[in-house]
């Protein structure tokens, strides 16, 4: 398999730089392809960002390509007042980082957040989104 791969590769390479294709980005281009994307994103969040919902969800929730750290990541949720109604008390499960709600009054919220990853690099993310609880 890696001979077939790496024969793929050089017949691809030769190809390009006798159309004169075959520049750096072609090259990366192959390659990242084959290599697995190892980056720190996030990939999904309950609520979305501008969710309109009819009950108070029982968390926030991140979930990441990688596994965060609880250590020096929080998530922050604000009323429209701009007091803050979460405890500030992560938890994660397998690469989902999260916090438990109270019940919350109908009313308009911004999600603040801030996570590392567990990598060597130790990348920070932070971002913000907003919710909505509608009256019943």
């Amino acid at each position: 398999m890696m001979l077939r791969t790496l024969v793929f590769l050089i017949v691809i390479l030769l190809a390009g730089s006798y159309v004169g294709a075959a520049s750096a980005n072609t090259f990366n281009f192959i390659t990242n392809n084959i290599v697995q994307d190892t980056s720190f994103r996030l990939t999904a969040s309950l609520p979305y960002d501008r969710q309109v919902l009819a009950a108070t969800p029982q968390a926030i929730s991140l979930t990441f390509s990688q596994a965060p750290r609880t250590e020096r990541s929080y998530i922050k949720v604000i009323d429209m007042f701009g007091a803050e109604v979460s405890s500030g008390e992560v938890a994660v499960n397998g690469p989902t980082l999260y916090t438990l709600l109270p019940d919350l009054a109908p009313g308009k919220y911004m999600v603040k957040w801030s996570v590392h990853c567990r990598c060597a690099e130790d990348i920070e993310l932070s971002d913000m989104f907003h919710f909505t609880i509608k009256p019943e």
